[in-house]
C-alpha cells in the first residue's frame, strides 16, 4: 500500500516547523542582541508614535526576554524531528500506527505548548497522523 497521501502531508508540516524553527533561531539572536531591539524599537516608535507612546524600551526588552525561545526553539524543533522520524517509519509501509502516533502527538503538543502558533503546520501533521492510523490494506483472499 502507498502512503504518498500521508508522506505529501508530512513534508508540508516539515515545512511548515521548519519554517517555526528559524523564527525561533532568530528570537534568540533577537534575544542577546540588545542594541538591535533599541534600534528596532525606535524604529517602531518613529513609524507609529501614537500607538506607542505609553510603551517604554525597558519594558519592551524585558518582555521580549521572558519569552522562554530555547523552549520554544525546541518545541518546534522536536516536532519536525518527530515528523521526520515518522516519515521514515512511513517509508515502504513499515510502521505506520507508529508513525500517525508520531504526527499526531507532534502536532497536538506542538499546538498546545505554543499557544495555537504551529496551528498550519499541526494541521498537516494531523491529518497525515489520522490518515497513517486508519488506512488499512486491502486484504486479498
Amino acid at each position: 500500500m502507498k502512503r504518498t497521501g500521508e508522506f505529501v502531508l508530512g513534508i508540508i508540516g516539515a515545512v511548515g516547523y521548519t519554517f517555526f524553527t528559524f523564527i525561533g533561531i532568530i528570537l534568540i539572536w533577537f534575544q542577546n542582541n540588545e542594541e538591535l531591539m533599541r534600534d528596532s524599537f525606535q524604529r517602531v516608535v518613529e513609524q507609529n508614535p501614537a500607538q506607542l507612546e505609553v510603551m517604554d524600551i525597558d519594558l519592551f526588552i524585558s518582555s521580549i526576554q521572558n519569552v522562554s525561545a530555547v523552549s520554544i526553539l525546541l518545541l518546534f524543533a522536536g516536532s519536525l524531528i518527530a515528523g521526520i522520524i515518522a516519515m521514515i517509519a512511513l517509508r515502504k509501509n513499515k510502521k505506520p500506527i507508529l508513525a500517525g502516533i508520531l504526527f499526531i502527538g507532534a502536532a497536538v503538543i506542538s499546538t498546545i505548548f505554543s499557544g495555537g502558533v504551529t496551528i498550519f503546520a499541526a494541521i498537516f501533521y494531523l491529518i497525515a497522523g489520522i490518515m497513517s492510523v486508519a488506512r488499512k490494506p486491502k486484504v486479498t483472499v
